[in-house]
């Protein structure tokens, strides 16, 4: 032993060499845990995210109508989804057709008559139409309360709007109290129109020659006879043959028939 040096203990110096190496092991033990931590979570992720191709957003205005018939479904589809999700009373405005007619009609609608906006469930396809110059796509939507409604939407321009008229099938009165009241003014109303069997017609005993016709609407299951005269009364039953028509109708009492007689054909659709 070396002067000025003092002898070592021999549990002391087991415990100095010892205590460094296990704490050298830790770290490399952590550092190893880490490490398959991260590898664990890297597979995970690549098996259970798949990655994906980016999706192309589809523009929502364009400069043309497009040619392809799923282009046209996508923009109309968006259309939709822009009225249905449009967070005032004039951003839909904004979304249907001929919006500086039809708003007076959407807020009697709307806020005086209080009949809520439909709301969308589930959509159908789409389908591309052309009524005559008229391209539009027809949807059938299913609302919350699991009503169905056909929607139309036309191509305006630069997109497609919704044909808020036939979606709603505004008439100037709802249709109960159309039916209870009887009115003696005239209303325009959208309705369904059929051809009515010979023994169900109605006798009328008045100036010129009439027909008479079986009349529904979309939101109700009643059913009324409505009746026209002389030219009217021709062209309506060539429409009707064999069908059930969609029309737009001015409609009234007539009190000398005891009927509703319709005065004016005013559209062969929902749409005016």
């Amino acid at each position: 032993m070396n002067m000025g040096q003092e002898p070592l203990d021999p549990e002391e110096d087991f415990e100095k060499k010892h205590s460094s190496g296990w704490g050298g092991r830790l770290i490399a033990i952590l550092l190893v845990l880490v490490a398959v931590l991260g590898a664990w979570a890297f597979v995970t992720a690549y098996v259970l995210i798949e990655p994906q191709e980016p999706v192309t957003p589809i523009p929502e205005f364009v400069d043309r109508y497009p040619e392809e018939p799923a282009e046209a479904i996508n923009l109309a589809r968006k259309a939709w989804e822009r009225f249905v999700e449009a967070p005032s009373f004039s951003s839909r405005v904004a979304e249907v057709r001929d919006p500086e007619r039809v708003r007076s009609l959407m807020e009697d609608f709307h806020l005086v008559r209080r009949h809520p906006f439909p709301m969308m469930d589930r959509i159908s396809e789409g389908k591309p139409v052309n009524l005559g110059e008229r391209r539009m796509v027809f949807f059938e939507v299913q609302n919350f309360d699991g009503r169905n409604y056909p929607v139309a939407l036309e191509w305006s321009e630069d997109r497609f709007l919704v044909d808020w008229e036939s979606l709603s099938a505004y008439g100037t009165m709802d249709w109960a109290e159309f039916a209870e009241q009887r009115p003696v003014q005239t209303q325009i109303m959208r309705v369904y129109l059929a051809g009515l069997q010979e023994s169900l017609k109605p006798p009328i005993d008045a100036d010129g020659t009439w027909d008479s016709f079986r009349m529904e609407h979309r939101d109700s299951t009643e059913t009324l006879v409505a009746s026209a005269r002389d030219s009217l009364a021709i062209e309506i039953a060539e429409l009707v043959k064999g069908l059930r028509v969609p029309l737009t109708l001015e409609i009234r009492w007539n009190q000398e028939v005891g009927q509703f007689e319709i005065v004016r054909l005013v559209a062969r659709n929902w749409s005016s």
